[in-house]
């Protein structure tokens, strides 16, 4: 049986930025009610991949062998809930700041991370809000040191 190193990417909070030329349609503001969390992890053999579904919240893995942990609070991570609060129906644009962000521990050590959200590019709302999630796939090197990983990105939200 070999050793279970456990990972936690936890605390990655989203830096919000509202958006609106002088126009009828503005953006009021943008909330998120939790980050984005890829859970408990054990590093493999191999380098590995997992995801984060923007549009589900449902965590996988798409390549290599990192064993995904599920007892525990927390250990299945989940996707970031964002709320805008707009002046009317219409059509927004949602953007990063960089696609790809760096997860950083305390004493060394990072991870990639590469974000997505649903709806992928534009929100459209019909109403006074609307919402939209952030999800993203995180690479984990197969010698990844156990720690809490964390990291910020930042969201745009901008009426055309």
């Amino acid at each position: 049986m070999r050793p279970v190193n456990r990972l936690i990417a936890i605390g990655l909070l989203p830096l919000l930025a509202v958006a609106s030329p002088a126009s009828a349609q503005s953006v009021t503001s943008v909330s998120c009610d939790n980050g984005l969390s890829f859970g408990s992890l054990a590093a493999g053999a191999a380098s590995s991949t997992v995801k984060i579904d923007a549009a589900s919240g449902s965590r996988s893995r798409l390549t290599g062998d990192v064993f995904l942990i599920t007892s525990g609070a927390g250990a299945a991570g989940g996707r970031a809930t964002c709320t805008v609060v707009v002046s009317g129906a219409a059509s927004y644009s949602i953007s990063f700041s960089a696609s790809t962000i760096s997860l950083t521990k305390s004493g060394g050590g990072s991870m990639s991370l590469a974000l997505a959200t649903s709806p992928v590019s534009t929100l459209t709302t019909t109403g006074t809000s609307g919402t939209f999630y952030v999800g993203g796939t995180l690479t984990v090197s197969a010698s990844q040191s156990a720690g809490n990983y964390s990291g910020t990105y930042t969201v745009t939200v901008q009426y055309p």
